[in-house]
């Protein structure tokens, strides 16, 4: 008998935690005001994807934002970081243990959906950006931090 893929096979997802409060967050062409429960976005398509936020605080005028490539199946972290006010990369160690914890499905209760439905228009938006590409941007953001 021939497994069937589930969403959970071909999509990825973004843990996102110790969100400050009052951040309102994005991916692609749609935005939240996410609470304190939020720790992240599930069920994401594969490829490439713009997340951005700005908080309360800074009356949302600063709008701070990363580029990721999503694959099928996989699970991207970051944290906020309080000292540099933004949202930043993890430890491998660290990350590998809330990956497990992704699978696990214990952050379920509090991952938000993708929003599916404005995904074509993302899609036609983004066709020529690629994985590598946004591997330079990085680099090049990197330098400039």
């Amino acid at each position: 008998m021939e497994k069937k893929n589930t969403a959970e096979d071909t999509t990825g997802a973004l843990l996102l935690l110790n969100s400050p409060k009052n951040v309102r967050l994005g991916i692609d062409h749609q935005s939240w005001q996410i609470g304190v429960k939020f720790k992240g976005i599930k069920a994401i398509p594969p490829g490439p994807h713009y997340v951005h936020y700005s908080l309360e605080d800074e009356h949302h005028q600063h709008k701070l934002s990363f580029f990721l490539f999503i694959k099928p199946n996989s699970i991207m972290c970051r944290k906020w970081s309080e000292e540099k006010q933004q949202f930043i990369k993890m430890s491998e160690e660290e990350e590998e243990a809330y990956i497990e914890g992704v699978k696990n499905h214990d952050f379920n209760l509090n991952l938000g959906l993708y929003p599916i439905e404005r995904y074509d228009l993302w899609k036609e938006t983004t066709n020529c950006i690629t994985e590598k590409l946004i591997n330079k941007l990085e680099i090049i953001l990197l330098i400039i931090w």
